[in-house]
């Protein structure tokens, strides 16, 4: 499938260097409004809150980043959650380095947020976390012996699943998420991968992820 266009707000992308690493940040209105910091979660990129900054009203600048590993931002060494929590301190430093933001986080975005907004109060004016609180995992209790066992045999993983098309990853987003319309799922799909090397769609995350 290919040219498919959509009719939200345009956004706009540009790189910044975050701790040695060139970060995509995606940013939505005028940039001399107030700035909204918009994390998303693992596995995910930016462009996930299209449709939220489609509801804003008008008078912020929406920013985005794109977190290590995910999206148009450079692969790292390591992925350790401290790293994300240092990642966003230098963030939010380089675009308010005078005044608190606002921060909407979802799942790994929240619960970095929560962590951030807990020792760097100051810097926080107010946080929303969707679905940002406890441990990342899927059950409790948790067994932290397939935990860790999981993860290795992730980290070992060296490539993603391949799609045919756009098409086949919109309808893995919405198997997992069933309100997603068939637009809305098209434009995550074409957003969140890339052309494979051997054919076929990638997704935009690092498989260590």
């Amino acid at each position: 499938m290919k040219n498919i266009l959509f009719n939200y707000n345009a956004s706009r992308q540009d790189v910044i260097e975050v701790r040695g690493l060139k970060t995509s940040l995606r940013r939505w209105g005028p940039e001399d409004a107030p700035v909204l910091l918009l994390l998303h979660g693992i596995r995910d990129c930016s462009a996930t809150f299209q449709f939220i900054v489609d509801h804003l009203q008008a008078g912020w600048q929406a920013i985005s980043p794109d977190w290590r590993g995910h999206g148009h931002t450079e692969r790292a060494q390591t992925y350790w959650f401290h790293d994300f929590v240092g990642d966003l301190s230098t963030i939010v430093d380089m675009l308010s380095p005078n005044f608190p933001i606002p921060i909407i986080g979802h799942s790994l975005g929240g619960n970095i947020a929560g962590i951030y907004a807990g020792l760097r109060p100051s810097r926080v004016s107010h946080l929303i976390s969707l679905d940002g609180f406890g441990p990342l995992v899927n059950e409790i209790p948790v067994d932290p012996r397939k935990v860790m066992r999981d993860f290795l045999d992730e980290t070992n993983s060296s490539r993603h699943k391949i799609y045919p098309d756009v098409q086949a990853m919109a309808d893995r987003l919405s198997v997992s998420n069933p309100r997603l319309s068939q637009q809305n799922a098209l434009y995550l799909a074409e957003n969140s991968s890339k052309p494979s090397t051997n054919g076929g769609r990638d997704w935009l995350y690092a498989p260590q992820i």
